[in-house]
């Protein structure tokens, strides 16, 4: 009744090893594009922010908002690092 069908063959996919390491060059470029991104975006943060703190009076939250840019960024540079196998 039920007739057994023959199984399809997979293509053979290589260890990850040996595919983390083509196109490296193209990573480490795509790593930089991501952080001038990433700090172009920090930097517009942080102004923004600075820029409301001081429309509204607010002077001295300027070094605090500094400090939080900065550990966004490097939370951002982690993540970049991360992403293109610079940190495991």
């Amino acid at each position: 009744m039920s007739e057994e069908r023959p199984a399809i063959p997979r293509p053979e996919i290589p260890p990850l090893r040996e595919r983390e390491e083509k196109g490296g060059i193209f990573k480490i470029i795509a790593g930089l594009f991501m952080i001038v991104g990433l700090a172009l975006t920090c930097y517009g943060f942080a102004s923004l922010l600075i820029s409301v703190c001081r429309k509204y009076g607010i002077e001295g939250l300027s070094i605090p908002v500094s400090g939080l840019t900065i550990l966004l960024f490097g939370i951002g540079l982690f993540a970049i690092f991360k992403k293109i196998g610079m940190v495991s």
